[in-house]
């Protein structure tokens, strides 16, 4: 297996183990979601950060929005939600 199907099957399982167990919904706003995003960013992780523990499921709305804004200002940028 290439280097690049390795990653397509890890955030594939991410995705996954993420989805079940936020339920399938956005952890910010309860809408379904259609992400797992990673907390802390993944290249601060081992194997990309493709565990559980480091995912949250959001929407492709308003909240990924604010998820990703969470991590380019280190926290220091939340209004609302987690």
């Amino acid at each position: 297996m290439s280097v690049k199907q390795l990653h397509k099957q890890w955030r594939k399982d991410f995705n996954e183990v993420v989805f079940k167990r936020d339920k399938n919904k956005c952890r910010v706003c309860g809408k379904p979601a259609v992400d797992a995003h990673h907390i802390t960013d993944s290249n601060e992780m081992p194997n990309g950060g493709y565990v559980k523990e480091n995912g949250i499921a959001v929407c492709k709305q308003d909240c990924h929005f604010k998820v990703e804004w969470f991590h380019i200002t280190e926290g220091e940028k939340w209004n609302e939600g987690l």
